[in-house]
């Protein structure tokens, strides 16, 4: 029940803040069109996969994706941290429970409307809903020819799995990366700016380094798929890391008073 309630009381909060969320739809559009534009394949026919190219690349991520899902974790995770309400959860192990639950849901929320808003976007352009990857006439053939076998790199079952996967891992734990750093912090700001400038790190690391713990496992463009095994390290890392943000804000709920500090800092914030 728990795990449920707490979606109601998170559509509760971010509605409330309806200026905010309308000015955020609006950034959200324009993100979505941008990457829809750039996913145009110069040889080959547009389609749903063609749109989403780019919705998980190590040229996007950083910006504008990160940006925006930092700004709508926001909407759900401050008004968590209001000392009334911690007296409705009345113990710290709840607190924490329903917390990770709300990060959740959020997430699922940001991945439905970020794929599908792809998805959309994609057939409107190319008036297909098929796998155009699976085709002749699609990006992959022309690059490839016949060598490639597509039924096996680009089953449409796969490709929806894993998107899915990669977007709700990905972003719960990026949302738990934010969540810890605003326990610590106490301004969310501060939080945005940590999260953003660790995933910028990773992205010069991965430039002129060849290293890289977030950009370089999350690549979905068309050429990741060929790489074997760049799923389960994925899910590996981003899950392992999920489990150590998880475990650090547990020790830091339960050890830790923070409640009058935060409900000073979300009026300051809301």
């Amino acid at each position: 029940m728990l795990f449920v309630n707490e979606l109601r009381f998170v559509l509760v909060d971010m509605c409330r803040h309806k200026r905010r969320l309308s000015f955020w739809f609006l950034c959200f559009l324009l993100c979505i069109v941008y990457l829809v534009k750039e996913g145009i394949p110069k040889e080959g026919i547009m389609g749903p996969p063609q749109a989403l190219n780019l919705f998980f690349s190590s040229y996007t991520f950083a910006f504008p994706v990160l940006p925006l899902f930092l700004m709508f974790l926001s909407f759900g995770v401050l008004p968590f941290f209001d000392s009334v309400r911690f007296i409705r959860y009345q113990k710290r192990e709840r607190v924490f429970l329903s917390l990770l639950s709300r990060v959740f849901w959020i997430s699922l929320m940001f991945t439905i409307l970020y794929l599908v808003g792809g998805v959309l976007l994609g057939v409107f352009l190319s008036g297909r809903w098929d796998n155009v990857w699976l085709s002749p006439e699609g990006a992959p053939y022309f690059l490839y020819g016949n060598k490639l076998p597509l039924d096996q790199y680009y089953s449409s079952n796969v490709m929806i799995v894993r998107y899915i996967i990669t977007s709700l891992l990905l972003f719960h734990m990026i949302g738990l990366f934010a969540v810890v750093c605003y326990v610590f912090i106490k301004k969310y700001i501060y939080s945005f700016i940590i999260v953003t400038s660790v995933v910028i790190l990773d992205k010069m690391l991965h430039t002129y380094f060849e290293f890289s713990l977030i950009n370089d496992p999350i690549s979905l463009e068309m050429t990741s798929w060929l790489i074997p095994g760049l799923f389960s390290e994925m899910i590996y890392l981003i899950g392992g890391f999920g489990i150590i943000f998880a475990v650090v804000l547990y020790i830091c709920l339960i050890n830790q008073d923070y409640f009058n500090e935060y409900s000073i800092d979300n009026e300051k914030e809301l």
